[in-house]
């Protein structure tokens, strides 16, 4: 189950369901939830998570949130409209506590060099607080470039060292080597964008490094790492082989108590990324990360040469990659899981596929055979684009095809295609679009023509995921949907309560007229809702509302299974 949840395109509704259900399991205890760096995720995820805590907020007096964020705290407050507030002077605190830091490490470096309570003691003390911009990493690095260094020069570097961490960082890069300095942009590009960390042997691979008669390729990248001082790490982690997560394994492991270890090379701090990307005038640099749209064109079109060349034809079905394929393409699994990533982020999506025609074909066995290695499933004929593009949730591109198509054959052509079945299951894109996501996705296709009534599961499977009235309407008033509501409202009520969707529940009460209690089936059984709610959410309150008497048999939370 966690390769389905951390895999999919909408993982994050997958996960926010578990967590709903963990609370529900808690209903009486107070429950504290610690989001920490809130800054470092996307702004569009970072907000849809607020929104889902705010209205979690309304509901459950029982939860107390804190949320932590560098940059933007202000949307914290904005987002949270139903919490009430508790400031923290945090940036105050901050500043004690760097000071007390200052003064643990510089005593430290003053008894090592015999300088304790010495003048020279006092004065590099004096300079850390004046240039650390309260920042504990730039005191961390300072004390560590002045450690090898004897006292007299440790004197004379006082004042050189730079003033906070970008003077930090902008000092590394301005002493590369010339020679070196067009592979160590490019790395830093990799290492920047990629959707994961990579290994070593990845990033050798990636930007082509060869090795020299007499020293391995992983080594001298090592090399252009470490011209990198502080601006990357290189930790050494377990390679895993669990299938649900982006595997790396390499060319470049080790053996420790029978597990395999990998490199693994990131960024020192968030901090350095904020630098790289940075394009202020007075700051620019040829290392500094620039018209990200072109870049990472340019890292897609990388990755998918290596499908093209061949990393997916002896790869095996997902999970099970052999060792020997790993050792021959080391940056065949981030291709593989990866490239669309990149691709999604592209300014050009139509010159992209007419670049990589072999795979985007409405037909293509290339396609084929990366969806057998990334996911493991075998069709009985080749899925079409569309499909796919539903599947992982590309909707530029699939907006742009869509659009190319109806200039080529024009919109009633269009309508057929977009609800056609394709799959082992036989699914339609907005099948597939309302169980995976994203909504905008569901919006394109109906703006298409998808008819939500081709696929009676469909419409079931909205009711599942969401509570959402407008786009319920929408679908409602497409194709046949709406006769199909009006021969299964009950099913669709049933399935809307039981996922606690009390939006579409009142919606299909007071607007649709569905009933709550029904007769159903060829034997003129009772239809009512199940009893498999939460005590800790009723539907009273949306059936009473509308005035509906309901049936008892839907509050006896005591027969929930």
């Amino acid at each position: 189950m966690q390769s389905d949840v951390f895999s999919s395109a909408d993982s994050l509704q997958s996960l926010w369901g578990m967590f709903e259900d963990m609370l529900e399991h808690l209903p009486d205890t107070q429950v504290y939830c610690l989001i920490d760096a809130l800054d470092e995720c996307e702004n569009e995820s970072a907000l849809l998570v607020l929104k889902k805590f705010n209205k979690l907020i309304e509901a459950k007096s029982t939860i107390k949130l804190i949320a932590v964020s560098r940059r933007h705290p202000e949307h914290i407050a904005e987002s949270l409209s139903s919490a009430i507030p508790v400031e923290i002077d945090s940036e105050l605190a901050a500043k004690d506590d760097v000071k007390r830091y200052i003064t643990d490490r510089v005593g430290h470096l003053a008894q090592i060099k015999g300088i304790t309570n010495k003048p020279l003691h006092r004065q590099i003390e004096n300079v850390f607080l004046t240039k650390a911009q309260d920042t504990f990493l730039w005191v961390s690095f300072m004390t560590h470039e002045l450690l090898p260094k004897t006292v007299v020069l440790i004197e004379a570097a006082l004042d050189q060292l730079p003033t906070g961490l970008d003077a930090v960082y902008g000092r590394i890069l301005a002493q590369v080597d010339p020679e070196k300095a067009d592979t160590i942009s490019k790395l830093l590009v990799w290492v920047v964008l990629a959707a994961r960390p990579l290994a070593v042997s990845e990033i050798c691979r990636a930007l082509y490094i060869q090795p020299t008669p007499f020293v391995e390729r992983e080594q001298v990248c090592m090399d252009y790492i470490r011209a990198c001082g502080h601006l990357l790490q290189v930790t050494q982690v377990e390679a895993c082989l669990f299938s649900g997560l982006d595997c790396k394994c390499d060319d470049g492991l080790s053996e420790e108590d029978g597990k395999q270890y990998q490199q693994q090379v990131t960024l020192v701090h968030q901090s350095a990324k904020d630098y790289l990307l940075n394009n202020e005038a007075d700051i620019k640099t040829k290392f500094h990360v620039r018209d990200l749209q072109s870049i990472h064109e340019k890292i897609a079109t990388r990755l998918m040469e290596e499908i093209e060349n061949g990393c997916v034809e002896d790869a095996g079905d997902y999970p099970h990659w052999p060792l020997s394929w790993r050792l021959e393409w080391p940056l065949g699994l981030y291709a593989v899981r990866n490239w669309d990533y990149h691709f999604l982020q592209v300014s050009d999506y139509e010159a992209f596929m007419q670049s990589h025609e072999d795979f985007f074909s409405e037909r293509s066995a290339l396609r084929e055979k990366w969806y057998v290695c990334r996911d493991g499933v075998h069709h009985d004929n080749d899925p079409s684009l569309l499909g796919i593009a539903c599947e992982f949730g590309w909707e530029g591109p699939t907006r742009r095809l869509l659009q190319l198509r109806t200039e080529q054959f024009g919109s009633r052509e269009v309508e057929d295609y977009v609800n056609q079945c394709f799959g082992f299951v036989r699914s339609t894109p907005l099948e597939v679009a309302l169980e995976i996501g994203p909504l905008s996705m569901v919006k394109l296709l109906l703006e298409y023509g998808a008819d939500p009534a081709r696929s009676q599961s469909s419409f079931y499977h909205f009711c599942t995921r969401l509570d959402d009235p407008t786009m319920f309407t929408q679908i409602v008033a497409s194709g046949g949907a709406r006769e199909l509501l009006e021969a299964e409202g009950a099913e669709v009520l049933s399935i809307a309560a039981a996922h606690r969707n009390a939006n579409i529940c009142r919606l299909l009460i007071e607007t649709y007229g569905v009933p709550v209690d029904v007769e159903s089936g060829s034997q003129g059984e009772q239809h009512s809702l199940p009893p498999s709610l939460s005590e800790t959410w009723s539907l009273h309150t949306c059936l009473s509302t509308s005035g509906t008497q309901a049936p008892m048999t839907i509050f006896n939370c005591s027969e929930a299974s």
